[in-house]
This record gives structure tokens, sequence and C-alpha cells, in this order.
């Protein structure tokens, strides 16, 4: 909770520092597209538990790792206010088993490759009368997409036909504009998968 706290502050220090930039002039709309490539850190919350018979209990036996992730973006400009991304993410998903005493339970690999399409929201425009192009701006987005969900590590694989499952990305972040061409983006996406 610390941690999300911490973000929604530091969030909101870089929208007011956006809102306090001069503006010299209003500027067209914004509809150039845009090419990303983006790396990171991934990992689950929530309940996991591969056994069949798991969704009738409501119990997190897993411990998550922190694995490493990839992916990359296109994103199409309509307006300083909107875009439209299309979106490309693939990590591997890792857990230990909590509880001490059950040591013949192996540690699970799952591989995640997930397809989105998300609606792109420049915050800091949307919430000032003066949109214009900004060197640093905080985002949100929302979207529809799918995962290709396939369990590297069980004694029992599953059938791939099942192993597309309905997502729904949610993130935030904060963009950096380092010149005319280049972006830096630091931002989060928690997607809800089936």
């Amino acid at each position: 909770m610390k941690k999300l706290s911490l973000c929604i502050v530091a969030l909101m220090v870089c929208s007011a520092l956006s809102f306090a930039q001069d503006k010299a002039k209003s500027e067209p709309a914004d509809t150039r597209w845009e090419v990303g490539l983006n790396m990171g850190i991934a990992n689950f919350a929530g309940d996991y538990n591969m056994f069949k018979d798991a969704r009738f209990h409501h119990f997190n036996f897993w411990k998550s790792d922190m694995d490493f992730g990839i992916g990359a973006s296109v994103k199409k400009n309509f307006s300083h206010v909107f875009a439209l991304e299309l979106g490309w993410n693939y990590t591997n998903l890792t857990g230990t088993w909590k509880y001490l005493g059950w040591t013949n339970i192996p540690p699970f690999k799952t591989k995640v490759n997930e397809y989105d399409l998300n609606s792109v929201w420049n915050m800091s425009n949307l919430f000032s009368k003066d949109k214009y192009d900004r060197k640093i701006y905080w985002y949100a987005k929302v979207g529809i997409g799918t995962a290709h969900v396939y369990n590297k590590v069980y004694e029992a694989p599953t059938n791939n036909n099942h192993n597309w499952k309905a997502t729904i990305p949610l993130g935030t972040g904060v963009v950096f504009r380092l010149s005319d061409n280049v972006k830096l983006n630091i931002g989060t996406q928690w997607s809800w998968i089936n």
C-alpha cells in the first residue's frame, strides 16, 4: 500500500509540473504515430493456483517471483488528449510454493504473450483548458486484449486451444519528451487475465 501511495504522489507532482509549464501558444492537434519498445519487471498478484479445483478455494498458495518482461507498441495520436495504442507484452511468470513442509510441490513457470488495444489519455491535457504538446505529462490507459497463457513447467501440459484468455489492461505513467522525436515513458500496466 505504501508503494501505491508513493506512486500516486509522484504522479501528482509530475502532473502539477506539467500544468505549471509556460504556454507560448496553442499548437495544432498532435496526430503523429509513435513506435516504442519496453522492458521491465512482471509478476502476478492475487490468487493463483494451478490445480484444477483451485477455483473453489480463495487462497494464494504461491509466492510470486520478479520476472523480466519485454514488449512493443504502436500508437496513433488523434489529438493532444486521446490516442489508440496496439501493444504486445511477453514474460514468464514464475512462483514458488509458500508453505514449508510441502516440499514435493515444484515451482511453476508460465509463459504469457499478451496483445492489447488501449485507449491512451493525456491526463495533463484532459484536465487543463490549454491543450498543447507538453515536455512532461501524465497519462492513463485502459483497453481490451487477449493473452496466450502456457504452463511451461508442470506435470500435465494444458490443451493449447484453451490457453487464449481475455484481458483487461489498465495503466498509468509519466512521459518525458527528450526531443521532438524521442520520448521516455516510465509507467506500469496491470492486466486482469481470467
